[in-house]
């Protein structure tokens, strides 16, 4: 189950833009989709074992990422530990079963009905703000405002309106339109900022990119924010 469920959900709703898939003990698999809320009936109840088994496989799919600590290495027996210690945990993660990478934030949990995993589907590429629906006066206002020397801005809305994905939009702009020293500190690492960019005059051609960003994750690069 845990190596193929995934890619078995996106062959089954193809063309949906599946962002998000909720697997709880005990209960039928729920897809958000393009469409809404939808039941993948079709995968039958998911009892502990299989919950589980999907739960240490996505947390273990973090060691295809640079780790060097040892003494707090991924594996099943972390996961039970944190579970058992905390809750609730996040984590993101690469999985390769769905034809090509798909980063993952993903949410271990518990609840009355026992284990839950809930698996956010993250974008390949980073959009530009001109591509996420932004009313043009207003995405000139958040380039305004994320180029002020001091001061806090927050990015608020319901779960799922596009906060994270508004923000790296930013953070991603400013990468490639300025020499900035950039850091970020989340929980967990959600995009990824690369180190080049497309040279504006020809494309296909990359060149480093103006700015420089650090990623930080909670609990694995530092302990706290």
């Amino acid at each position: 189950m845990p190596s193929d469920i995934l890619a078995q959900l996106a062959a089954a709703y193809p063309g949906r833009d599946i962002s998000d898939v909720q697997v709880r003990t005990g209960g039928l698999i729920y897809v958000h989709t393009n469409r809404g809320i939808e039941i993948a009936e079709s995968f039958g109840i998911q009892d502990a074992a299989a919950v589980a088994r999907l739960a240490e496989a996505l947390y273990t799919r973090q060691s295809l990422e640079v780790w060097s600590d040892t003494s707090t290495a991924i594996t099943a027996e972390r996961m039970w530990e944190l579970v058992r210690t905390r809750r609730v945990i996040d984590f993101s993660c690469a999985e390769g079963a769905l034809g090509s990478p798909v980063r993952m934030r993903v949410q271990v949990h518990l609840s009355e009905h026992g284990l839950g995993v809930t698996c956010r589907w993250l974008r390949a590429a980073i959009a530009q703000l001109e591509t996420l629906g932004i009313d043009p006066l207003f995405a000139d206002s958040l380039r305004e405002l994320i180029q002020r020397r001091f001061g806090l801005g927050l990015l608020t809305g319901p779960t799922g309106s596009g906060k994270s994905t508004t923000l790296a939009a930013l953070l991603d702009w400013v990468r490639r339109s300025f020499s900035k020293y950039i850091v970020t500190i989340e929980d967990p690492i959600e995009y990824r900022y690369d180190t080049t960019m497309e040279y504006p005059n020809q494309p296909g051609v990359h060149i480093p990119s103006p700015s420089l960003v650090t990623q930080q994750e909670v609990g694995k690069h530092t302990l706290s924010y």
